[in-house]
């Protein structure tokens, strides 16, 4: 009935509501049987995770999926600037990392609470990053601390 009186609301402001792309997410971490929602006597599909604003939001808040998108885009963007900038130098590449890489691994940072293991996944990227930046200057034995220092980063957890 609820649904019915916003699709009225809508209705009445001139507004169209496409029930074919409208989606059911239930946020829960009970097995429970999902009651299926219509409006005007069409179901809406049900789903278990839908990206809304960039961000893949799954029934259980665990955010693993949207984590594993953005490492996955961060290590695609350094792949390619390996292959298209192999010649930039280490100061042309942290500028690179920090223009290309980073927005990535920050994206929507904020609207998500990340736990241990997502957020050892994403500081991975930058650890890499780190890593080939400082072979590049001639650096071969810093542990992560060291090259953060070096460059003058933030450990993203800190950022």
């Amino acid at each position: 009935m609820d649904l019915n009186e916003i699709l009225n609301w809508f209705t009445k402001k001139g507004i169209k509501l496409n029930v074919s792309k409208t989606k059911h997410l239930r946020i829960t971490f009970k097995n429970v049987n999902l009651k299926k929602y219509t409006i005007n006597n069409v179901e809406i599909e049900t789903v278990d995770r839908h990206k809304h604003l960039g961000v893949i939001i799954d029934n259980k808040l665990s955010f693993n999926e949207h984590i594993e998108s953005l490492v996955n885009k961060a290590l695609q963007k350094l792949s390619m600037l390996k292959r298209l900038c192999s010649s930039a130098d280490s100061k042309t590449f942290l500028r690179l990392y920090k223009t290309y890489i980073l927005p990535i691994l920050e994206n929507c940072n904020l609207a998500y609470y990340t736990n241990i293991t997502n957020s050892n996944r994403l500081e991975s990227v930058q650890k890499k990053v780190s890593s080939f930046i400082c072979r590049k200057l001639g650096y071969y034995e810093l542990n992560y601390e060291e090259r953060l220092k070096l460059l003058k980063l933030n450990t993203l957890k800190n950022r």
